[in-house]
């Protein structure tokens, strides 16, 4: 960017945040990355970081299946194999072969609008709004718009193998590959640490072993909004 502002802050542990504000797009933007000193290596925290990060080709630091480590252009590799297999695009493939089925009849690859009477705002914790984002095309990585009532459908289904064969239920609720670092996400995500030794990936959701037993959970989170869910498929 021409013009553009930034800042840079220590974090816990002696981690490091840089973050710059810029516009693009007739939109303010923001990229955050952070900095591991313990490993000497800096890393994007959002999208708008890997974006202009050298010449913003996705970058592999680890061999696939070694090690958990979230990456929204990886999601974003997946849904254009995905594209390329079927010749057909995320939207319809999501509507055809979930929402429909399910009955998800408040949720979409892209937002309707349907939804505009019927929404929440995003905001910040002194109550900031936000306002919502707007995408152009389908993104598996973050699109997707739905209710706590749909979604709880879409785990029911998940738990239940409805519409999955058995081998890819079990691929989704399997313990697969471990999380052997402090943070899924930000400051700590490349430090080694056995402090969630109970908890591992399978194919698109966390695992954890806990005294109820297994469960299987996802997160979300994007400016002024946040999700988490746990299931137990037992």
């Amino acid at each position: 960017p021409v013009d553009a502002a930034w800042d840079a802050c220590g974090a816990d542990e002696g981690h490091g945040c840089v973050v710059v504000r810029f516009s693009a797009g007739a939109k303010e933007r923001e990229a955050r990355w952070t900095y591991d000193p313990t490993v000497r290596h800096v890393a994007p925290l959002d999208d708008e970081a890997r974006w202009l990060t050298e010449d913003g080709k996705l970058q592999f630091i680890f061999e696939p299946g070694s090690r958990f480590g979230y990456s929204g252009e990886g999601i974003r590799l997946l849904q254009l194999a995905v594209e390329k297999v079927t010749g057909k695009g995320l939207a319809e493939l999501a509507r055809k072969r979930v929402f429909e089925p399910l009955r998800m009849t408040h949720s979409a690859a892209l937002w309707d609008a349907a939804m505009d009477s019927n929404f929440a705002m995003s905001h910040d914790l002194v109550q900031g709004s936000h306002g919502r984002n707007v995408f152009d095309e389908a993104g598996a990585a973050g699109s997707f718009e739905t209710t706590p009532t749909d979604y709880a459908k879409f785990l029911i289904a998940v738990m239940n193998g409805t519409g999955l064969s058995e081998d890819a239920r079990n691929a989704m609720i399997s313990p697969g590959v471990p999380m052997r670092h402090e943070r899924m996400f930000g400051p700590g995500v490349f430090t080694p640490s056995d402090a969630f030794e109970n908890v591992s990936w399978g194919v698109g959701f966390g695992v954890v072993q806990t005294d109820h037993g297994a469960a299987f959970f996802h997160t979300g989170h994007d400016r002024g909004c946040a999700n988490y869910a746990v299931a137990y498929p037992d």
